[in-house]
């Protein structure tokens, strides 16, 4: 079975590919509309692929962020 850090890398790595994929296709379409430059979907691309490896590297350390120890992540209520 695979451990839980790393299916949730896979997951957040297909979820970002789809949405990734999907920006693609409304950038090249925005960009034709506003006949903006070549500049733009370049950009586009390389902003995507250097978000890939910081999502994964977020999820992969989802479970250690924040956890400092303070308690940060405990709910404060009135009693």
């Amino acid at each position: 079975m695979l451990s839980e850090s790393l299916r949730r890398v896979l997951s957040v790595m297909l979820g970002y590919t789809v949405a990734a994929w999907i920006v693609l296709l409304m950038g090249g379409w925005i960009a034709t509309v506003l006949a903006l430059p070549v500049l733009f979907e370049t950009l586009l691309r390389w902003g995507l692929g250097l978000g890939l490896p910081c999502a994964l590297l977020i999820a992969w350390n989802l479970p250690r962020v924040g956890q400092h120890g303070g308690g940060g992540s405990e709910r404060v209520t009135d009693q």
